[in-house]
């Protein structure tokens, strides 16, 4: 409007990029809602001593000093130093990436001693999956080891996704062309105006506006808005199946990928295990069915077996399930992946470890160690053994 252009070609450009604007905004605006509520129901909670009596708090209410209460599933809230251990154990596989529960103890140790050897230390991240303990806080937030980490991941430099970089290159050529063409209109522009003897002033200004004009037009107003709605569809698309992303561009960018590098553990597998064979009796039996689902048979040459024609079968499965002490919390298994293996087998067969404990209820225990390389129960003699 100030070079004297029409009113309509500034109120569509306006629009245009009201549009875009409000486009990217209720896309944003719908992510950020969405993860907001995912946040929301998985507030973590502790079970902490203060004032000589056990509560439970919000874990980003806890401080330095606190003592921690551990049990069996609970996932850690800050880093702790163990102060006491009663078979303890903690999967440690979001700092390691090593799968396997690594034993806790109370003892000394030296201060060089990295971080996957310090079993006198629980870390916010990680969880339980065996015994109790209680261990006094001495991190939280970003001063932990996790924190740590997700400090490095902020700092890393974020590059441009794909199509950035393509519209980026664009725009800098079709910049590039449109000053060159700018400057060319203009010089012929004003060489055609001088000859007729139009003030240089009037000429050079008509010149101007001629090129201005070009300029503008060959500007692609509208390339901003239909690369939003694009990538607004593939967000929509990506909702649908249970993909929230926050920002927009992440849509482009999730379809031009073509490898992704990964650690296996927790990741691409689901860090099960599964009892496929029993041997028993100098045979060999097939189990059926994968990760913990209490669902498959029992085969041996291709024929279905049940516990009640077998009993060695019957015993083995009854005494090897009285050595688990997982548990299932809203159809997950919480413990030690062996033993939830072992469990879930006895579920298989319809065996309940609750039921068998009634009548053989556990008196002792002989934890596993890596000398003994095996665990013991010691249970009072009931007549269903």
């Amino acid at each position: 409007m100030l070079i004297g252009e029409s009113i309509i070609d500034a109120v569509t450009i306006g629009i245009i990029l009201a549009l875009n604007t409000v486009i990217g905004f209720v896309q944003e605006y719908r992510a950020e809602k969405a993860l907001e509520a995912l946040k929301s129901m998985v507030t973590l909670k502790a079970k902490v001593v203060r004032d000589g009596k056990e509560t439970i708090i919000e874990a980003r209410d806890i401080v330095p000093g606190d003592i921690i209460l551990l049990e069996e599933g609970d996932k850690i809230p800050a880093d702790a130093r163990v102060i006491e251990a009663i078979d303890l154990y903690t999967n440690e596989a979001v700092l390691t990436s090593e799968f396997y529960p690594v034993k806790k103890t109370a003892d000394k140790l030296p201060r060089e001693v990295g971080l996957a050897d310090r079993i006198n230390m629980v870390f916010m991240g990680t969880y339980v999956v065996r015994g109790r303990g209680k261990a006094i806080t001495v991190a939280t937030g970003m001063s932990t080891e996790f924190g740590r980490i997700a400090g490095m991941v902020r700092e890393v430099e974020r590059e441009k996704t794909p199509l950035k970089r393509k519209l980026s290159i664009f725009a800098k050529k079709l910049a590039a062309l449109i000053a060159i063409l700018t400057v060319i209109i203009f010089i012929i522009e004003l060489y055609q105006a001088i000859p007729h003897g139009i003030d240089p002033i009037e000429s050079a200004i008509e010149a101007l506006l001629v090129s201005i004009a070009l300029a503008v037009s060959a500007v692609p107003e509208g390339l901003p808005v239909v690369l939003t709605v694009t990538l607004a569809i593939g967000a929509r698309n990506l909702a649908k199946r249970n993909a929230i992303i926050r920002r927009l561009s992440s849509a482009e960018t999730l379809v031009s990928v073509t490898v992704i590098a990964s650690d296996k553990t927790g990741t691409i597998t689901r860090g099960e295990m599964t009892v496929r064979y029993i041997w028993v009796n100098d045979s060999v039996i097939m189990v059926e069915g994968t990760g913990y689902a209490p669902k498959g048979r029992f085969l041996l040459n291709d024929d279905v077996i049940y516990l009640d024609k077998e009993p060695s079968l019957s015993k083995l499965l009854t005494v090897s399930t009285l050595c688990t002490k997982v548990k299932i919390n809203n159809g997950k298994i919480i413990g030690d992946p062996t033993e939830a293996a072992i469990y879930v087998l006895a579920l298989k067969a319809g065996l309940k470890r609750e039921v068998i404990e009634r009548s053989n209820p556990r008196v002792g225990e002989i934890p596993f160690t890596s000398e003994w390389r095996m665990m013991s129960t010691v249970h009072e003699y009931g007549k269903n053994i």
